[in-house]
């Protein structure tokens, strides 16, 4: 009887994961870049550390102008592409209109980024 106990007495305990069940160390940033007239003009993929600022992120995929501003910084141009007179790169988070900064914005599960160039107005729009 001791000896079965001796034998089993590792079995019993946390259970330790098996690889593939293992917490992800990275996550996928997707982006998509869309004009004014809703036709897409950039998009590509990335894998990044958990944690990883999606500007940050962003900057390694595309060509990214920013200027800073009281309220952190502003996208100016998107791979080469500024907003024209009256426009400006509005940023979408998982499909929803943004309501904090791009710099805001880290990768702790995978996560799309839509910048879309809209038309300025007193509110923002309501997808």
């Amino acid at each position: 009887m001791l000896l079965v106990s001796t034998l089993t007495s590792g079995c019993i305990g946390p259970k330790t994961p098996e690889p593939d069940e293992e917490e992800p160390q990275y996550a996928l940033l997707n982006v998509l870049v869309v004009g004014n007239s809703d036709n897409l003009l950039w998009s590509g993929s990335k894998k990044f550390d958990l944690g990883t600022n999606c500007l940050t992120a962003m900057k390694e995929m595309v060509p990214v102008e920013t200027q800073q501003t009281t309220f952190g910084p502003m996208v100016l141009s998107i791979k080469g592409v500024k907003a024209p007179a009256d426009y400006y790169w509005s940023l979408y988070i998982d499909n929803k209109y943004a309501t904090t900064g791009i710099n805001d914005c880290k990768l702790y599960s995978n996560k799309l980024v839509m910048w879309k160039l809209e038309k300025i107005q007193a509110a923002p729009p309501t997808h």
